[in-house]
C-alpha cells in the first residue's frame, strides 16, 4: 500500500511537472477573436446588399455595428447583426463559414488575405421572410466564398470582410444574392484552454489527490 501511494504521489507530481514545463505554454490553443463589423470607408455605406431589387432599399446597414467571430482552432466564423435600410426594415443575419484556405490559389495568393469556402445560414427580413444562404456558385472563383485580412473590400486597403452569396426562399427556390462588406475593428480576444492540456492537469491532481486520500485514511485523519 505504501509503494503504490508513493506511485500515485509521484505520478501527479511528475504529471504536473511535465505539464509545466511543457504543456503549460501550449495550453491556450484556441483564439476567439470579435470583431465589430462597420460601414466600409468606402464603396458605399452598406454592410449588406440584398438583390435584386437593385435600388437603396436593398442596402442595409448598422448604427451599432454587427459581429464578426472568429475561432482561430476551428479555422470558422460566424456574421451575426441587425440591420436596417433607409425604409427601417430589419434584416437578421446569421450566418457561419468554414473552410478556411490561407490562399485561394497559387497563382493569385494575397498575403494579408486569407478566405472562407463554406457558409452557412439565414438571413430574416422583418422577422417573417426568410432566406436560406448558400454558397455563391461562380466558375471564376469557386471555394472563395469570404474574404477576410487587410484589403479584402474592394477598393479599400483597411482591414474588413468581403464576400457574396446566393439565396434561396422557403420554398427552395432562388431568390437572388446577398453581399456583405464591411470594415473590422477588433473588439477583444479569449484564450480558450486546449482539452489536452486540462486532461493532464487533472489526471495530475486526481492522482495526488488519491494519494492524499490514503495517507490520511491509514492514518485515521
Amino acid at each position: 500500500m505504501r509503494t503504490r501511494r508513493k506511485w500515485l504521489a509521484y505520478l501527479g507530481q511528475y504529471t504536473l511537472f511535465v505539464l509545466a514545463l511543457f504543456g503549460m505554454p501550449q495550453m491556450v490553443q484556441a483564439n476567439i477573436i470579435e470583431y465589430e463589423v462597420s460601414s466600409p470607408a468606402t464603396g458605399g455605406d452598406a454592410i449588406l446588399l440584398l438583390a435584386p431589387p437593385f435600388n437603396d432599399d436593398s442596402a442595409f446597414s448598422s448604427p451599432d455595428g454587427a459581429l464578426f467571430v472568429v475561432d482561430t482552432a476551428a479555422q470558422t466564423a460566424t456574421f451575426t447583426g441587425a440591420l436596417t435600410n433607409r425604409l427601417g426594415d430589419v434584416a437578421s443575419v446569421e450566418l457561419s463559414f468554414g473552410n478556411f484556405l490561407e490562399e485561394f490559389n497559387r497563382f493569385s495568393d494575397v498575403p494579408d488575405i486569407d478566405f472562407f469556402g463554406s457558409v452557412d445560414g439565414r438571413i430574416t427580413v422583418n422577422g417573417s421572410e426568410t432566406f436560406t444562404v448558400t454558397s455563391f456558385d461562380s466558375v471564376f472563383a469557386p471555394n472563395r466564398i469570404l474574404e477576410f485580412g487587410e484589403g479584402a473590400i474592394p477598393f479599400s486597403p483597411g482591414f474588413g470582410i468581403f464576400g457574396g452569396f446566393d439565396l434561396t426562399d422557403a420554398t427552395g427556390q432562388y431568390a437572388g444574392l446577398a453581399q456583405i462588406s464591411g470594415s473590422l475593428r477588433e473588439r477583444g480576444a479569449t484564450d480558450v484552454p486546449a482539452p489536452g492540456g486540462l486532461g493532464l492537469m487533472g489526471l495530475g491532481l486526481i492522482a495526488m489527490g488519491l494519494a492524499g486520500y490514503r495517507r490520511r485514511k491509514r492514518t485515521g485523519r
